[in-house]
């Protein structure tokens, strides 16, 4: 799996761009980085979309133009910012790094868990909650690996 793959499939851009200082309503609304916005006319999920300027892409795009990058280099910084894991490793010190970065993602989903639940039980759930809940028990699994002597 690529990186652009994996960094799409794991990053929502309403993620990023909350990871990034933009601050979205709980209908996923924002107000436009890209030009002058006065109200939110951008609307952040999974991909992002300005109905004001037409600005629209995938995380990738949403973090190139943020930063004035390239594709690839917004996807290592994505990669990077969210301690996505991208290589296999290869010699026990190595391992001992990736088992230290996932055990840095856990600690991250597990805040992502605590800061997004929602108050009540019949509040929305926030984007960053779900993701929490997905992602928790493969890092969980991935870490029992590592642990146990099996790597991916």
């Amino acid at each position: 799996m690529s990186l652009f793959t994996k960094v799409k499939a794991a990053i929502p851009t309403r993620l990023a761009a909350e990871r990034y200082g933009i601050s979205t309503r709980s209908n996923g609304m924002a107000r436009c980085p890209f030009h002058s916005d006065r109200t939110p006319s951008m609307k952040l999920d999974q991909r992002f979309h300005c109905f004001g300027c037409q600005a629209d892409g995938d995380v990738i795009d949403y973090t190139a133009r943020l930063f004035g990058l390239s594709c690839k280099e917004a996807a290592r910084k994505l990669a990077e910012d969210f301690s996505l894991f991208t290589d296999t490793p290869a010699v026990h010190c190595e391992a001992r790094s990736h088992r230290e970065e996932l055990e840095e993602q856990l600690a991250q989903i597990r805040h992502w868990r605590h800061t997004y639940a929602p108050a009540n039980p019949g509040d929305p759930w926030h984007p960053s909650f779900v993701q929490a809940l997905q992602q928790e028990a493969n890092i969980t699994y991935q870490l029992a690996c590592q642990r146990g002597g099996m790597l991916e």
